[in-house]
């Protein structure tokens, strides 16, 4: 959306505390495991409060992956593992 890069992660997680302290990251291609494929681009982010855009990106997750995280939040809340969900925009710092 616009040349720039949206993630679904819990508030809780690395990549969340690394945007919440200094809003820097970097992003590389990567399999399905995280393993880079690709050289890292750095980038600055922060975390997205509108919610058109918070609605238009669930949408296209959901349109992408199906059910897959359906089946994924169900079961860690059967684990007990309860992290509220936050999108994180992220622009290439050369732009």
């Amino acid at each position: 959306m616009d040349g720039k890069l949206y993630v679904f992660t819990g508030a809780q997680t690395g990549k969340a505390k690394r945007i919440r302290a200094n809003g820097r990251a970097r992003v590389a291609p990567s399999d399905g495991r995280g393993k880079p494929l690709g050289e890292f681009i750095p980038m600055r982010g922060g975390f997205v409060t509108d919610p058109e855009i918070i609605r238009r990106a669930d949408e296209l997750y959901k349109r992408k992956y199906g059910f897959q995280p359906t089946l994924i939040n169900w079961l860690n809340a059967l684990r007990g593992r309860k992290d509220t969900p936050v999108l994180i925009e992220l622009i290439p710092e050369s732009a």
